[in-house]
């Protein structure tokens, strides 16, 4: 009887701490899915933000160099122009917002090379809008392009360090190069 009671005890103690172990390791695991989902998500909102930012100026540095050529373009073309940039002007001021809002609050959730990257993006395009009125509007535009070409390359990066996604090949290709 006594062997009874020490075989249902131990298994009743070894189940119970199967259980509390099992259900940590689960609560745990959901935690970090949830975290990751969400540090996933800020960074495509950044990625297309940065984006927005990126198209706003292309498209602003090629009417301002297509405006500086004499053409006899119809003025119908030149007020689509002029419609599409004022939309791509809205998108990027949100973008701008967005990208404001990461760089105060984004260092809870991404990385910090990534809020470094965008003190760094956020401090060009001021330096630029002070130079916009006194130098070349073209070489102003064309800095802030650049600094937003630079930044979104480096998020890229380092988004793709912080969620720990790395490109793996399929294993049939790894054994085809290794049996080469």
């Amino acid at each position: 009887m006594a062997d009874l009671a020490t075989t249902l005890l131990s298994g009743l103690f070894v189940a119970t701490v199967t259980s509390l172990l099992t259900v940590r390791l689960a609560l745990w695991r959901f935690h970090s899915e949830k975290w990751w989902e969400r540090k996933a998500e800020l960074y495509s909102r950044l990625v297309e933000a940065l984006f927005d930012m990126h198209s706003y100026n292309r498209q602003w540095l090629e009417d301002f160099l297509e405006d500086r050529e004499p053409s006899e373009k119809p003025s119908v073309a030149k007020e689509e122009r002029k419609k599409h940039l004022e939309c791509l002007w809205s998108r990027f001021q949100k973008a701008d917002a967005e990208v404001q809002k990461i760089a105060v609050i984004g260092a809870f959730i991404v990385s910090d090379a990534i809020a470094d990257d965008l003190a760094q993006l956020t401090k060009a395009n001021r330096t630029a809008e002070e130079e916009f009125q006194y130098g070349d509007a073209g070489e102003v535009v064309r800095n802030c392009l650049k600094a937003t070409e630079n930044c979104l390359a480096r998020v890229r990066e380092h988004a793709k360090e912080d969620l720990g996604i790395t490109r793996k090949w399929p294993p049939i290709v790894k054994k085809i190069v290794s049996g080469i």
